[in-house]
C-alpha cells in the first residue's frame, strides 16, 4: 500500500498563502481600475 501525503498546514503557511493570494489578485485588478480612471494614459502613468 502506498504511503499517503500528510495534510499539515500551519499558521505561518496559511498566512503566507493568504497574503500571496491577495497580492497576486491585486496585480490583475489594479491595472484595470487604473485604466478606468486614467483612460489610455495609464500606460504613461
Amino acid at each position: 500500500m502506498p504511503k499517503d501525503l500528510e495534510r499539515d498546514l500551519g499558521l505561518y503557511a496559511t498566512i503566507t498563502i493568504s497574503i500571496g493570494a491577495m497580492v497576486g489578485s491585486g496585480i490583475f485588478v489594479l491595472p484595470g481600475l487604473a485604466a478606468k480612471i486614467a483612460g489610455p494614459a495609464v500606460i504613461l502613468a
